[in-house]
């Protein structure tokens, strides 16, 4: 009987991590997160992919995020392969999600940039690698989670405008907008937020189980960047770095060798760091973003009273297809005669370019998207990993409805399938809708999402 107790009890909790420099090794370089293309050569701060495994008793799961403002799923399942070929650790119990950072080299397109093949091909690469190193990392932990909030940096960018007055570009799907990104500050036609943020900084903590010494950090915050110059990692790669010495000011302990940080982005699709209610914009950095994160960050470590190193891990996941917003064939050709007397030679220089360009690269593929939707549980906490830019009340309404007392959401995760507006956002229109490869499943895809997401939690409970 005592046997029979002891092999049904989980084995204890090991953890590993690697940091792995991805800073492109050819120069200069494409950069994304802009409506039109540019290029850089100079690295301003390091640009990584950061990894922790997992392991409790036989299952092991690889949580990675890079520094990038959005990764394919092709190449993010070609790291996955190369992984766990050499780590026996499933690709389906990998877990990889890009910052979001809008200053990295472009490895994927993203309206008027076009990806860099050379360095899609290094990131396939270091992804691996950060993977299979990570694994050979592993001792004893316990694990602990707690969260506070942060919400000076936080606000929701898209405001409901005066009849007539939001910005509207054609080839986007949208003829009349109600809704626009970045009013400005003194914009008399802006009438209120479309929606909530989340202010939550979320903390999944890692210890060494003797000596309390922190070994990892994995963090989450929701808001969709803060602005740094070319190339950086924006405040994800700051929190990184710093936190482990923020840890130990605070009197935690020295981070024991070894010691890995991970910054998650969360689910702001729709959110960002500049409160347009204000009279006039607070300058800011990402420095100091990452620094009112470290803050809270900390203050949740230190409040966590639940470690433990007997816990069971668990993993669920599901491809979910939907179908793609594309032009009708009026507006197709409308697309094609407006492009042609520039698409050949150079990319598009302004948003009507982009967008119609958008409409005739989109009509170009499958008429649906497949999607790799993942949980794992570990306890009582719990992670969705999401391949979209997410609005701040999906994530709210998936936190309040999950079967976990703890539920981190990752969001551009195992691949990129553009922004998910909930149904009354679509109806709205704005930038966050306007139909790009940047914008594109279709409009009923967002309860579909939520719903798998909270199966599979509820599987994972019970």
């Amino acid at each position: 009987m005592l046997a029979l107790l002891l092999a049904s009890l989980p084995a204890g909790l090991e953890v590993g991590g690697h940091v792995q420099d991805i800073a492109p090794e050819k120069v200069p370089v494409s950069v994304v997160g802009y409506f039109t293309a540019r290029y850089a050569s100079e690295v301003a701060d390091q640009l990584a992919a950061r990894t922790l495994v997992i392991r409790s008793g036989e299952t092991r799961v690889a949580v990675q995020v890079v520094d990038s403002c959005g990764v394919s799923r092709e190449d993010f399942d070609a790291a996955k392969r190369v992984a766990s070929e050499a780590t026996g650790i499933p690709a389906a119990h990998m877990f990889l999600s890009a910052t979001h950072t809008h200053t990295a080299p472009s490895a994927m397109p993203g309206l008027g940039t076009d990806a860099d093949p050379d360095y899609r091909k290094q990131l396939v690469r270091q992804m691996a690698a950060s993977i299979i190193k990570a694994n050979r990392t592993l001792r004893p932990a316990e694990a602990g989670w707690a969260q506070r909030d942060a919400g000076q940096f936080v606000y929701c960018r898209r405001w409901r405008m005066r009849p007539g007055t939001a910005e509207t570009h054609p080839f986007t799907g949208h003829a009349e907008n109600a809704a626009m990104m970045n009013p400005g500050h003194a914009n008399p036609d802006k009438l209120e937020q479309t929606g909530p943020v989340d202010p939550a900084v979320m903390v999944l903590a890692f210890r060494d189980p003797r000596t309390k010494r922190p070994l990892a950090v994995l963090g989450n915050f929701n808001t969709h960047y803060a602005g740094a110059p070319m190339m950086s990692s924006d405040y994800f790669g700051v929190f990184c770095r710093r936190i482990g010495a923020e840890l130990q000011a605070a009197g935690v302990g020295e981070p024991a060798e070894g010691f890995t940080a991970l910054m998650s982005n969360g689910t702001s699709g729709d959110a960002n760091c500049i409160d347009f209610s204000a009279e006039e914009r607070r300058k800011f950095d990402h420095v100091e973003v990452a620094e009112e994160v470290m803050e809270k960050a900390v203050a949740a470590y230190r409040s966590i009273d639940n470690w433990s190193g007997g816990l069971p891990l668990r993993v669920a996941g599901a491809d979910v297809t939907f179908d793609k917003r594309l032009p009708g064939a009026d507006e197709l050709k409308a697309a094609k005669a407006f492009v042609a007397p520039w698409v050949a030679d150079r990319l598009p220089r302004n948003k009507p370019e982009v967008y119609a360009r958008e409409a005739i690269l989109l009509s170009e593929e499958d008429p649906t998207e497949t999607v790799r939707l993942q949980t794992f549980a570990l306890g009582d906490f719990a992670l969705t990993a999401i391949p979209c830019e997410v609005y701040g009340g999906t994530g709210l309404r998936l936190k309040a409805e999950s079967p976990f007392p703890f539920t981190m959401n990752v969001g551009w995760a195992n691949g990129y399938s553009g922004y998910l507006p909930p149904p009354d956002q679509h109806a709205l229109g704005g930038y966050t809708t306007w139909r790009a490869r940047s914008s594109f499943l279709e409009e009923g895809a967002e309860p579909r999402v939520v719903a798998e997401l909270l199966r599979q939690l509820r599987s994972l409970r019970e």
